[in-house]
């Protein structure tokens, strides 16, 4: 039988791998919206800096658009 310190320990590394796991499965994910825009992942950068204030809407525009495409 284990000790709950080593069931603790246990427990924490499991939950940093499903966390790395997480990181690795939404990049995937975001690598395969941005083919599927047809858009670089250095263009996919510089759209999630763009900021409402500057009057760049179009990127929640497009996000939308996209999203509602992929849901259908």
């Amino acid at each position: 039988m284990q000790s709950v310190a080593d069931l603790a320990w246990e427990i924490a590394v499991l939950e940093e791998q499903v966390v790395r796991k997480e990181l690795h499965l939404l990049s995937l994910y975001r690598a395969a919206f941005d083919q599927y825009l047809g858009v670089s992942p250095r263009a996919s950068a510089q759209v999630q800096n763009l900021s409402p204030e500057n009057g760049t809407h179009q990127c929640s525009d497009v996000m939308l658009h996209a999203s509602e495409t992929v849901m259908l």
